[in-house]
């Protein structure tokens, strides 16, 4: 899966199906010590337009299978205005 800076994202977890922006990319080790990439995703929505805040999601492709992580291509524009009110507070 091709992510990147800036990109949109919508996943599945315990809290439901969240929508984010990609923030940044870092390396950094997991809790096997294997250096792996982490997505920092920022602005979070869940489906209901709460805003959730922030988080670190493994970038490994293992899980963001797992997650069902999909990148939104035209992200409605009452999502961008909640990500980026979000990332405003």
């Amino acid at each position: 899966m091709n992510i990147k800076n800036g990109d949109c994202i919508t996943w599945k977890c315990a809290a439901g199906n969240l929508t984010g922006t990609v923030a940044n990319i870092v390396l950094a080790d997991n809790a096997k010590n294997e250096t792996v990439p982490w997505l920092v995703v920022t602005g979070i929505v869940d489906s209901f337009g709460k805003k959730v805040g922030n988080t670190r999601l493994c970038g490994t492709d293992m899980n963001l299978a797992m997650l069902q992580v999909r990148t939104v291509d035209n992200c409605p524009t009452w999502m961008k205005d909640l990500l980026s009110a979000a990332e405003c507070v």
